[in-house]
Order: C-alpha cells, then structure tokens, then sequence
C-alpha cells in the first residue's frame, strides 16, 4: 500500500526496525564483497543522519575491477531483495563517479570496509 505523501512525512521511524534494516544490509553487503580488497562506505542521507521514511541506503565501493563490481552488485541487490529491508540500495562504484559527485559524496560517510 503507497502511503500519501503527508503520511510519508509525518510517519515516525522506528529506532529499534532501522537499526535491524541497517545491521542486516551491512551484513549483506560485507560478506559479499569479503574476498576483495576494496573500501566500501555509507554515504548520503543516511550517513548524515538527515533521511526520512523509506529514504534509500548509498552504498559508494571504491578499488573494484569493473566486472568484479557488477557481479557482486548484482548479488548483494538480490539478497536485499529477498531480505527484511524494506528500503532501496544504491551501490555506486566510485572509481567512476565525476569529481563534484565525489566531493559532496565524501563530506560525510560511514566507513563500513577499508581497502
């Protein structure tokens, strides 16, 4: 059911189910990129603290092969899928991403992974 737009500004989120939803991406996200040596980051709203509902996770990975990236994006976005999150996942391979991007990106992250 697609809530109104008032319902989704007004609606509060719940500490405790956000918490969950975040242990369980990070989860995802790092055992699936375990084998590599990249580093991989929550940028965004969600690293600011600022999101609101249903606002979506970024997820910058920096180090990667091309492929290698793609592959495992693909992987971790089914198993987020089939997992309790209920909020997008954006997972941007910043190794390309243009250098205004990167600079306003990078102001404020969460280190999940160091290459």
């Amino acid at each position: 059911m697609e809530l109104s737009e008032y319902e989704q500004k007004t609606a509060q989120i719940d500490p405790w189910y956000e918490r969950k939803y975040y242990a369980v991406l990070k989860k995802i996200v790092l055992r699936e990129f375990s084998d590599t040596d990249c580093t991989i980051f929550l940028f965004g709203s969600r690293a600011f603290g600022t999101y609101r509902w249903g606002a979506d996770y970024d997820i910058g990975v920096e180090g990667i092969d091309a492929m290698i990236f793609l592959v495992k994006k693909h992987k971790v976005l089914h198993a987020v899928e089939e997992s309790i999150v209920p909020w997008g996942v954006d997972i941007i391979r910043f190794d390309t991403v243009d250098e205004e991007f990167r600079n306003v990106a990078l102001e404020e992250i969460e280190l999940w992974k160091s290459g």
